[in-house]
Parts: C-alpha cells; structure tokens; sequence
C-alpha cells in the first residue's frame, strides 16, 4: 500500500471523538449538495412591511468602573503601536447586577498610525450573588491627527493633552 493509499484510508476511517464514532465530511459530495441552493435564485422575503423598524427597549443594568494598570507597551508593529493595561480593581453597581471586576481582565490597545486607538476590552465580574461574568466589548478611540507621534512620544491617552472621544458599542 503506497503512502497515498494509506493516507486516503487513513482520512475516510472512522475516528473516536469524545467516547463518540465520528466519520470525516466527505467535501465534495458537501459542496455538491450546495451547488442547487446557490442556484435555484430564489429571493429572500420578509413579512414585515419595509416601512416598520424593529422595536427595541433597553434596559438599565449596571455600571462599572475600573482601575488600570500602567501602560505595558508592546511597541511598534506595523498597523501602530500595540499597548496593555490590565485590570486591578473595579466594582459593578446597578438595580440587576453588584459585585466586583476581577484583577485579570484588561484593556488591549492599538494606537493606529492615523490617530484611531482600536480598543479590545475583557474583564471578568464577580458578582454579590457567586455568578462569574466574562465581558468583552471593542471600540474606536480618536486621539487626534497626530495621536500616535504623541503615544510614542510618552503620552498616552488621558494624560492631560486632548479630550477623548470614545465610540464603544455595547
């Protein structure tokens, strides 16, 4: 049996997943059944009138704040300057949710050479009533023009020079 053969047999075999018998996607026959969908054109349709936006309430949860780290700075790659500030204390207060922000989340930064801080924030909450929380949001943060030749000169977001103008979703 040349090595090909084996290999061939050896992928079409069943394997042992989780104490479970599994057998490996055949790809072509996969992509095959898909080939009618992709072509039958059928248009989707909606039943609600074009005209009539989706209701949404939002509701008051929490609030949150946080005490951070210093800046640990990663340095310059080649979208910006990457940056780190960990999170070291932090309380969650609010009508549905109280407790406490672990010390192991953090706020990861990359200040892009336009000015625009890409922000990825993670944290976890330890609430009153034992649940754990994990969070995570991302933003934009817009430092200015010249943001980023001021981050890499010493004076990161916050320091006094510019207000921030934050655009996070949550």
């Amino acid at each position: 049996m040349s090595f090909y053969q084996s290999w061939h047999t050896l992928e079409r075999a069943p394997r042992q997943l989780s104490g479970k018998q599994t057998f490996p996607l055949d790809r072509e026959a996969s992509c095959a059944s898909l080939l009618p969908i992709q072509c039958e054109g059928e248009a989707m349709t909606s039943t609600a009138p074009a005209s009539s936006p989706a209701k949404i309430e939002l509701e008051y949860v929490c609030t949150y704040w946080a005490t951070l780290s210093p800046p640990e700075v990663i340095g310059p790659v080649a979208e910006g300057i990457r940056v780190n500030f960990y999170v070291t204390a932090g309380e969650v207060s609010g009508p549905k949710m109280r407790g406490r922000l672990r010390p192991v989340g953090g706020d990861w930064l990359l200040v892009r050479n336009d000015g625009v801080g890409v922000l990825d924030v993670r944290a976890t909450l330890e609430l009153d009533n034992g649940a754990i929380v994990y969070t995570t949001y991302g933003g934009l943060l817009d430092l200015g023009p010249n943001g980023h030749n001021l981050f890499f000169a010493g004076y990161p977001p916050g320091s006094g020079r510019s207000a921030n103008r934050p655009a996070v979703p949550h």
